[in-house]
């Protein structure tokens, strides 16, 4: 369906007959909502396109087969809690992505709600930042298995408010890379960033990481800081437990908590200027 600008507003659930079936709803050339009142599930593939916002209010899960994507295509807003799941597909061939091409937030007054991103060896990507003007519930991407690549933009906004409320789980042990698009990531619960091992949770800009007073663990994969990338986290009370640091370029690493600190091994010969 394509509106040619006017909203689109589907109440229910959508769900197909046929596996193969696929969903594509969009506002054309306008600035048009759409709004997803419940589930989405049992079509190869999902597109939502909504120029002023994309609402959604389930759950959206894909079938078995190449390429079964989910494209949300504008600034999404969670009305309920919503898992959306790709991994049906684990073939190795034209698994499904999941991809935001903007920001992720909470309806104002109500919630807030989880977010939860599935994927096997398809790519996640959200391109704007979590939370940033009203924070979701507890966030998970790919916590538990997968082993595609993660990309974030961000979470919260800046240092002065928390993205989310609740634990944040992102990536695991088998996560080919998690990469962190520089800005920051502020959560207000415990917050986990694992990947594969080696130096697989990539900074590629200045990164400050920072937390409401809670835990905040780096977990597997050391963190690798690109060319004047930065390193910069602040806990309050809560502790922070690092893997290996490496860098470019003589990056800075500030690392402020009362809390314990658990540190390895910070860069290798001149990769890390100032600690």
């Amino acid at each position: 369906i394509d509106s040619a600008g006017g909203d689109i507003t589907i109440a229910g659930n959508i769900s197909a007959t046929n596996a193969t079936d696929t969903v594509s709803l969009s506002d054309g050339t306008g600035s048009g909502i759409i709004t997803i009142g419940g589930t989405i599930s049992g079509v190869r593939s999902v597109a939502l396109t909504g120029d002023t916002s994309v609402k959604l209010g389930g759950n959206i899960t894909t079938t078995n087969g190449a390429n079964n994507d989910v494209t949300i295509t504008g600034p999404a807003i969670l009305t309920a809690n919503v898992d959306i799941d790709v991994t049906a597909n684990s073939s190795d061939t034209d698994e499904g992505d999941i991809t935001f091409t903007s920001s992720i937030n909470n309806v104002n007054g109500s919630g807030p709600f989880n977010l939860t991103l599935d994927g096997d060896g398809g790519a996640i990507a959200v391109q704007g930042v979590i939370g940033a003007s009203d924070a979701v519930g507890v966030i998970d991407i790919n916590q538990s298995s997968g082993d595609g690549s993660i990309t974030l933009a961000g979470i919260g906004n800046g240092t002065t408010a928390a993205g989310n409320t609740g634990t944040v789980d992102i990536g695991n042990s088998a996560t080919a890379t998690l990469n962190l698009g520089g800005g920051t990531y502020f959560t207000n619960g415990a917050t986990t960033y694992e990947a594969a091992s080696g130096e697989n949770i990539n900074l590629t800009a200045a990164t400050t990481f920072k937390t409401s007073d809670d835990a905040l663990t780096f977990s597997t994969a050391a963190v690798d800081m690109a060319d004047s990338a930065n390193l910069t986290i602040t806990t309050g009370s809560g502790a922070v437990t690092m893997t290996d640091i490496h860098g470019h370029s003589n990056e800075t690493v500030s690392i402020t908590s009362t809390g314990a600190v658990g540190l390895q091994e910070i860069g290798n010969a001149d990769e890390v200027g100032v600690v």
